[in-house]
């Protein structure tokens, strides 16, 4: 057999293959750096906003406590505010030079109506109250920047697009229960101004830190990076060499190790599939059927029995003539594994007349036909060890797939054997079973005791299979 010449390998497109370490760095280090200062520089952005914010939140809480707020003990007292008081908080912030800053200031009580406003259009509505009527309720004062977008800004979008909305707790002096609750709009002209300078001066300090930083480093790398370049295609071309035996000698191995296994298993391969189908199929039902005749309780007496056992003689003359013709179970390969499953099980309640607990939602996929073999062949010989050493006590089957395997159950909690003793007896069935299992590669246990009942899970791998398919 004369080889044929096989193609040279395709080399992967590594796009830094021949980037030096200092540009590998400058790349990499570029992207790094960049993101780092747009994440600081947003975080710092935002700190300096909420710094602003809450100062002027602070003021205004500090006016507020020292000048209005002893004048609303009327409000917190009664749940309602006098002429006086009205007229007192206009000449603060309608007609008073407060006016200016405080463009909106607001009285609110725990039921959400509005008690006081100085725009007096929304004075007595009620609305829902949100998170930050709920932190100033709870003792806290709260301060954020607002879009107006809340339906209690009906007034204030017509006029502005952003405001500051401070929100301040509202107590009788000695008591800790919060009242009501002082709502100040606090205009944005200058402290928008601020905002944004001090922002601009954190984006060019944070940005300088970093080009300083990624220069020194870069620096640092770029001497470095003519040694190792140097090293690095003296090593590269040492390992290309080790790579090239490397392969001749992986494909001499796996030539061989091919070879060898082809033409050890070629013949016993193909007599172990025969016996193990023999026995698996044909062999069952005919034990199946001589026990039956043996036992007279169990004899055909009736015309039932008596199909039963003429049907069961029939499958066994079908399977005989499907293992002559190179097949072992026939229309095995357009089923599912969980048809599979069935149809063993259904086998097994024609024979015995027994019917079995099924649970095989898990396993509605297709599998190689080497694996459905299989699977068909393990819970027929588990059901019919049932049928012929616990009888009154059915097994349950289960078939669930667990990514790349099948799992195979079969229990019952009947008398059980001695395992041991079964296996020293050397019984055909379960050797023959094992043998199946381990030629794809799978696993089996069986687990019994007498009087402990008889379980038996088998692993079936679904891939790798396709060059055993039986």
């Amino acid at each position: 057999m004369i080889e044929q010449p096989t193609a040279p390998p395709v080399r992967a497109w590594r796009p830094f293959e021949r980037v030096s370490l200092a540009r590998q760095f400058l790349l990499a280090s570029a992207v790094v750096l960049t993101l780092g200062v747009a994440a600081t520089g947003t975080w710092v952005a935002n700190q300096i906003e909420a710094s602003v914010v809450n100062r002027t939140a602070r003021m205004a809480a500090v006016y507020f406590e020292s000048i209005v707020a002893g004048h609303l003990d009327e409000l917190l007292t009664q749940g309602a505010l006098g002429d006086g008081s009205r007229r007192m908080l206009d000449d603060i912030f309608v007609e008073g030079p407060l006016a200016q800053k405080v463009v909106r200031f607001k009285l609110w009580t725990p039921d959400g109506r509005i008690h006081y406003s100085s725009d007096h259009v929304q004075e007595q509505q009620v609305y829902a109250l949100h998170d930050h009527h709920a932190y100033a309720l709870a003792g806290q004062m709260h301060a954020a920047i607002s879009d107006l977008d809340g339906p209690d800004n009906t007034s204030e979008r017509q006029r502005w697009k952003r405001l500051i909305e401070i929100y301040v707790p509202l107590r009788l002096r000695g008591q800790s229960e919060v009242r009501a609750v002082a709502e100040f709009y606090h205009s944005m002209d200058n402290i928008e101004s601020d905002i944004r300078q001090a922002q601009g001066q954190s984006w060019v300090a944070i940005t300088l830190g970093a080009l300083l930083l990624y220069s020194g480093l870069y620096a640092l790398v770029h001497r470095a990076s003519r040694t190792i370049s140097g090293q690095q295609s003296d090593l590269q071309a040492q390992l290309a060499r080790l790579h090239g035996l490397l392969d001749d000698n992986r494909s001499m191995n796996q030539r061989l190790q091919q070879a060898g296994a082809q033409t050890a298993s070629m013949s016993e391969l193909s007599l172990r599939r025969i016996a193990a189908d023999l026995h698996d199929g044909p062999a069952q039902d005919l034990a199946f059927a001589l026990l039956t005749l043996d036992d007279p309780p169990t004899a055909p007496a009736t015309p039932e029995g008596a199909q039963r056992l003429r049907h069961t003689l029939q499958r066994a003359m079908t399977a005989i003539r499907d293992i002559a013709g190179g097949l072992i179970v026939p229309g095995m390969e357009k089923m599912t594994l969980a048809e599979v499953v069935q149809r063993a099980a259904n086998d097994a309640t024609a024979k015995g007349g027994v019917a079995f607990a099924l649970d095989v939602a898990d396993a509605a996929c297709d599998a190689p036909e080497a694996v459905k073999i299989t699977a068909y062949r393990v819970v027929q010989e588990a059901l019919s060890n049932n049928l012929r050493h616990a009888a009154g006590h059915p097994a349950r089957v289960q078939a669930q797939v667990q990514g790349d395997e099948l799992l195979l159950a079969v229990a019952d909690n009947g008398p059980g054997f001695d395992a041991a003793a079964q296996a020293e007896a050397g019984h055909l069935g379960l050797a023959f079973l094992r043998e199946r299992v381990l030629l794809l590669g799978g696993s089996i246990d069986i687990t019994a005791a007498p009087g402990a009942g008889t379980q038996l899970k088998a692993r079936l791998p679904l891939r790798g299979t396709e060059s055993q398919r039986g």
